[in-house]
């Protein structure tokens, strides 16, 4: 009952997602993981994103009295949330296959270290560092491939402004789509924030830098 009532007012109103699964999300052929706080905007920002591509949700968060976090995974097929162990989640026993990338999102706090940690197993974790909902949308936007309709879309439900970036790539799903759509908010533009790579249990090979002198 306890994990409930932290869930209930975060989640209140977002129970009943319409089903998932449009044309769009065809576009992406791995399901990629959302690691989220659970806070009402970004679990909103989440279920929007899953309208659009084929994601799997998990929301966390640490109430001062316990000494875990607690987590929920959004099962959509019975459109609802289910509680989720920390053993799981740092095993991913909880999805049939691993994702493309897990996106830990949440503000630099050491929970959210430990929860992109936590997802070392998928062998490609990036932490986001942020919970404003422009900057998510423009790193979503490179990072899961949205059109520059896709995130017009997303500038008009949350009331962002938004203009033509022309140094952003052709969208190579719609090759008439020449430019991309940078969010803005409060006539600012806010870039993406950069995901910030994690130490995975794979071995990753990189190219080697050139020491300064």
């Amino acid at each position: 009952m306890r994990i409930r009532k932290y869930m209930a007012i975060a989640l209140l109103g977002l129970f009943l997602m319409p089903s998932t699964g449009d044309a769009a999300s065809k576009k992406v052929k791995k399901t990629a993981l959302i690691v989220l706080p659970n806070s009402y905007v970004t679990v909103q920002l989440a279920f929007d994103i899953a309208k659009k591509r084929s994601v799997t949700l998990v929301s966390y968060q640490k109430p001062p009295e316990l000494k875990q976090p607690v987590l929920h995974l959004w099962v959509r097929s019975e459109r609802k949330w289910a509680e989720l162990s920390m053993e799981d989640y740092s095993t991913g026993a909880f999805v049939a296959t691993k994702p493309s990338s897990v996106f830990v999102i949440g503000e630099k706090t050491e929970l959210v270290t430990m929860m992109a940690e936590g997802a070392s197993w998928s062998g490609d974790v990036r932490k986001m560092q942020t919970i404003k909902t422009a900057q998510l949308l423009n790193s979503f936007a490179k990072s899961l491939n949205f059109s520059g309709k896709e995130l017009k879309w997303f500038a008009n439900r949350y009331g962002l402004s938004y203009e033509n970036a022309n140094k952003w790539y052709t969208d190579k799903y719609d090759p008439k789509v020449k430019k991309r759509m940078r969010v803005m908010q409060n006539e600012a533009t806010e870039g993406e924030v950069e995901p910030e790579k994690v130490e995975t249990t794979e071995i990753v090979v990189e190219e080697a830098k050139p020491e300064n002198k």
